[in-house]
């Protein structure tokens, strides 16, 4: 770059780097520049940007890291990967960008990118694939005011539930193979309101909430409610 640019030296471009370029700065950065795409006439012809989906994708790893992770169904198991997972608006804007390890269900970064993307975007429905989806991610995003829009593969072999043993649902029937139960959702509602608040305070990283809740024991009830209790 220096070679390119008159008036740019190899020490000034250090400089930069080393003084300017982190974490923060380029958060700060994409997000002004989402927000600059969003109040452009021609992206509105794409989307209102309250629609968005997120997904990852893998990466090779040659040096050392402590997110890194095998993942044998690309890599082998010779070589480490890492995960990028990125929300994207019905814009086509990239808002929310998070570096996550290849182990872990994706589920768990889901609301990350919609309560800490910092843009003036208004996101109101949120798909994903199969790998994006949790009943705790349904229930928190209901809570959270989310229309949560998966796209679940094999919806026949899945866990879904109905509201009451005597509920009707018609063709849906056979696939709601579980019950919800009201009792235990009133009981531990102030609990489940508690966890939504502080996701949008953002007391907590939201993906370790949402793996305290995926990963508790049965005798911690607030876990079992958000089971299905969307």
């Amino acid at each position: 770059m220096a070679t390119s640019v008159k008036g740019i030296s190899v020490d000034m471009l250090r400089h930069v780097l080393y003084s300017f370029i982190n974490e923060q700065t380029l958060k700060k950065a994409s997000a002004a520049i989402v927000d600059h795409h969003h109040q452009l006439p021609l992206s509105s012809l794409h989307g209102a940007g309250t629609l968005s989906s997120s997904d990852a994708q893998r990466f090779k790893m040659r040096a050392d890291s402590l997110l890194a992770s095998y993942y044998p169904r690309y890599y082998g198991y010779y070589e480490k990967a890492i995960g990028i997972y990125t929300h994207v608006s019905d814009q086509y804007a990239v808002f929310y960008t998070n570096v996550i390890s290849c182990s872990p269900r994706e589920a768990l970064y889901v609301l990350d990118g919609l309560l800490e993307h910092n843009t003036i975007l208004k996101i109101k429905e949120h798909t994903t694939d199969t790998h994006g989806y949790t009943e705790i991610v349904f229930a928190l995003c209901y809570l959270l005011g989310f229309y949560f829009m998966p796209r679940i593969r094999d919806l026949k072999d899945q866990q879904l539930y109905g509201v009451g043993k005597q509920g009707k649902y018609g063709v849906f029937s056979p696939l709601l193979n579980k019950t919800v139960d009201l009792n235990m959702i009133e009981e531990q509602w102030e609990a489940m309101v508690r966890v939504a608040i502080s996701l949008k305070q953002r007391t907590c990283p939201a993906h370790l909430i949402v793996q305290r809740l995926t990963s508790s024991s049965p005798q911690f009830k607030v876990s079992i409610v958000f089971v299905g209790c969307f």
